[in-house]
């Protein structure tokens, strides 16, 4: 009874939020997925444009999931929040900001993926992906800011001489990620967002930010990780020059020695 009424709800918001997408989920079940070519940024290259101004915005599973009709665990699906998150991707071509997508849930054969016991997980990607994302564009790697080699050589150039704004829940923004912010940047503002659908109180996040960076005197940076209302809020802002970077779990290991390259 539970999985008829999974398959069915799956069908019924399925076809409302993305009929083509569904179409191509289902038909995987018979046909499988195809690896999908990508133009991607180096770390290298990803770290340039950042320094340069650039926003980041990532985008997963569970982004895929809100677009086609799914709740996920910390965020209840809506037609307003697909939509938001549909003009990120839309919008991509003349954006101030980067699209990160994980690139080797894309690239990887479907057996690749089985092997690894990944292919449940981001066969719903695969096929949005194909439908959804323009695939002659370049895009930067979502999981970037997992490895912990990566982050030790950039965030300390990209904070410094910044005011840093972070935005996170209660859990996350702790003495340590404080300590080591105030490291490297010259002031620090803690935001706090829910634990879970903090694209409700969107509006709020966002008046908070604005008016943490217009009383700062130096230039701001926006580390979020406030689930998808940190996607939302990273587009807005980044149409009115303020820098975002939406680092996701990521910002779990900002200051700690461990490493979130077995998430991948």
């Amino acid at each position: 009874m539970k999985k008829l009424k999974m398959a069915c709800s799956l069908l019924w918001f399925g076809s409302m939020y993305d009929m083509p997408v569904l179409w191509r989920y289902t038909t995987s079940f018979v046909r499988g997925t195809t690896p999908n070519p990508l133009h991607v940024y180096s770390q290298s290259e990803l770290t340039q444009l950042l320094l340069q101004g650039k926003s980041m915005i990532r985008l997963g599973d569970g982004e895929a999931m809100l677009m086609t009709g799914r709740d996920i665990h910390y965020q209840t699906k809506s037609l307003k929040l697909k939509n938001d998150l549909r003009r990120i991707i839309d919008n991509y071509p003349t954006s101030p900001y980067i699209v990160a997508i994980p690139v080797e849930a894309l690239t990887g054969t479907d057996a690749y993926l089985q092997q690894n016991n990944r292919f449940r997980i981001w066969r719903l990607f695969r096929c949005f992906a194909a439908v959804r994302l323009n695939l002659s564009l370049h895009y930067a790697d979502a999981h970037s800011f997992y490895r912990q080699e990566y982050l030790q050589a950039l965030l300390p150039e990209l904070l410094k001489g910044k005011h840093v704004c972070c935005v996170s829940k209660t859990s996350n923004l702790d003495s340590i990620l404080k300590s080591y912010l105030e490291t490297y940047a010259d002031t620090v503002t803690f935001i706090t967002s829910p634990d879970r659908d903090s694209y409700e109180v969107l509006p709020s996040l966002s008046e908070d930010i604005r008016v943490a960076v217009k009383q700062s005197d130096i230039p701001s940076i926006v580390l979020l990780s406030a689930g998808p209302a940190s996607k939302v809020l990273s587009y807005q802002l980044s149409q009115d020059m303020i820098q975002c970077i939406d680092m996701g779990h990521g910002l779990e290991i900002v200051g700690r020695d461990n490493d979130y390259s077995n998430k991948i």
